[in-house]
């Protein structure tokens, strides 16, 4: 099974943008998972890069783990 992993950024910096002047935020909810979604589409990229071949790509079983600090993909 191989393994690709992609570190997770600190997101503290939006909560003090919030606090500063919040409309900016008003239609944007969610936004850490919104974060985890776009780190998991990178992943897809980097391993779709690594496969070259658009057959073996949609046939390889993706799945993807996350903890504190990072993201990973786990793919045969």
């Amino acid at each position: 099974m191989n393994i690709i992993k992609i570190k997770k950024d600190n997101q503290k910096y939006l909560k003090k943008i919030k606090q500063i002047n919040p409309k900016i935020f008003s239609g944007r909810k969610n936004y850490k998972i919104n974060y985890d979604r776009v780190l998991k589409n990178i992943l897809l990229t980097k391993l779709f890069k690594k496969t070259k071949n658009v057959s073996k790509f949609i046939d390889k079983k993706i799945k993807f783990k996350k903890n504190k600090n990072y993201i990973f993909a786990y793919f045969d």
